[in-house]
């Protein structure tokens, strides 16, 4: 005689079937209709159902079982996923195998993607402080000239008599345009300018008004 406990299982699939089933309407009160009002749900009608295991079908147990009263006594084991089942041994072990297969390709494909996610936050991370590198090398390469240029400035190639309209700075209009605006390329500016609008709480260009990473300190040949 095996006795089979039912205590804890409830969390169990259990192969029941219906041998009893009925719908008793619930007659609506004025309680109803103040539901109905609100918006909450109310009952329609009570459901009485009775279920019973399957005589004379073989079903399989698998739980833990021990000697109680010199008879078998067989209960649910919260770690397996089984307790009453019409399946099979072999049904419940190609079941079983088939859920551990697809987890380990979920788990494969989320691990993929979580790696191509990681590698591209660091991979744009590190463009990122390249860019910001290559501009602070920019600007003090810009600084450095212009700087120079004002220590060795004889004033002779800045005077606006000597120039045309499309060399002279497009703000102060009296210099000569030798700032290139990156990444639009825009050179309309003279060095003092240029550094008047790098200043500026959001750095545009005069001409497109693209933000502005870095300037270029052009030479003439």
């Amino acid at each position: 005689m095996v006795h089979v406990k039912f205590d804890g299982a409830v969390h169990q699939s259990l192969p029941l079937t219906t041998v009893y089933h009925k719908l008793i309407p619930v007659e609506q009160n004025s309680y109803t209709l103040f539901q109905t009002i609100v918006g909450n749900g109310y009952p329609i009608a009570l459901l009485d159902e009775e279920k019973i295991l399957p005589i004379g079908k073989e079903i399989t147990a698998i739980g833990l079982c021990r000697l109680k009263n010199r008879s078998v006594e067989i209960s649910s084991c919260p770690e397996l996923p089984y307790f009453l089942s019409d399946l099979t041994k072999g049904e419940m072990e190609a079941e079983m195998s088939s859920r551990a297969r697809f987890f380990f390709w979920v788990t494969v494909a989320l691990g993929t993607v979580s790696v191509g996610l990681l590698g591209h936050a660091i991979y744009r991370l590190w463009e990122r402080v390249k860019r910001h590198r290559e501009a602070r090398e920019a600007q003090e390469r810009f600084h450095e000239a212009d700087n120079e240029d004002d220590a060795g400035e004889n004033g002779s190639d800045d005077e606006p008599g000597e120039m045309g309209d499309g060399q002279l700075c497009v703000i102060c209009l009296r210099k000569r345009r030798r700032a290139a605006f990156v990444p639009c390329g825009h050179l309309v500016c003279c060095c003092n300018c240029a550094k008047r609008v790098e200043l500026m709480d959001e750095p545009l260009c005069p001409v497109c008004r693209q933000d502005i990473q870095y300037m270029l300190r052009v030479y003439d040949s």
